[in-house]
């Protein structure tokens, strides 16, 4: 009759190996929480640094927005106080004047105020909240409606100014520069401002696009880090069963 061999495991052994299993699967589950703990931070960093520059660059642009509106009105008033009807002799502009391509930037620069204004308000009072979860919306619309104010200003002042029949408020004024004047409307002056308006529109369509840009990027990064988040929500959380 043969007799079967017989393992023993003693019962200490087995606690100890039970009981290195367990931390050795804890190990693995808190390096895996700690893998989704790490993993959006640098896109947090990222992204804090882009909700910066997105704002730094946003009321810069509402500040050139602000001055051209500034300028260009002053300009424009300063044509309707001094423009005389055509049955007086002397005339201080001439009677087919386009002063449509003022009235443009005029409108366009307050058009972009509003709009950049609207984008640091908004913008503010989600950031109390999160930076990553702003809506679409108030990050690209605002500086979209800008931009294409700013082309639309440019186009429009170009396309009349380059008139060789019809003088506009700066081609007239810009002619008549060098006549020293004691009395409104001093040309020197007028054509200063035009051209400062034209100018500072001008620099408003790279600022904006940057802007728009750094808004895209925003809310791209505004997505990988919201869902990374969820993801680390959905992780499970580390147990100690022995």
């Amino acid at each position: 009759m043969s007799s079967l061999g017989t393992v023993c495991i003693h019962p200490a052994d087995y606690a100890m190996s039970s009981s290195t299993r367990s931390k050795t699967e804890m190990g693995a589950s808190d390096f895996e929480v700690e893998s989704h703990d790490l993993t959006p931070q640098p896109k947090l960093k990222t992204l804090d640094l882009v909700d910066g520059a997105r704002t730094a660059l946003t009321a810069l642009g509402l500040l050139a927005a602000a001055s051209a509106l500034g300028v260009s009105a002053s300009s424009l008033a300063v044509y309707r106080e001094t423009h005389l009807p055509a049955e007086f002799r002397l005339p201080l502009w001439p009677e087919n004047l386009d002063a449509r391509p003022t009235v443009a930037l005029v409108v366009c620069s307050a058009i972009a105020v509003i709009a950049n204004g609207a984008s640091l308000v908004l913008c503010r009072a989600k950031s109390i909240q999160s930076k990553a979860s702003y809506p679409i919306g108030s990050l690209l619309l605002p500086p979209i409606v800008s931009l294409v104010a700013a082309l639309v200003a440019i186009s429009f002042f170009y396309a009349v100014n380059t008139s060789v029949s019809v003088d506009t408020i700066q081609s007239w004024s810009c002619q008549w520069r060098r006549v020293a004047m004691t009395s409104s409307p001093n040309f020197g002056s007028v054509c200063q401002q035009s051209q400062a308006a034209l100018n500072l529109s001008t620099v408003l369509v790279p600022l904006q696009a940057i802007v728009v840009g750094a808004a895209a990027w925003q809310v791209g990064l505004g997505k990988v880090v919201n869902r990374a988040g969820v993801q680390e929500r959905r992780s499970p959380t580390p147990s100690g069963k022995i």
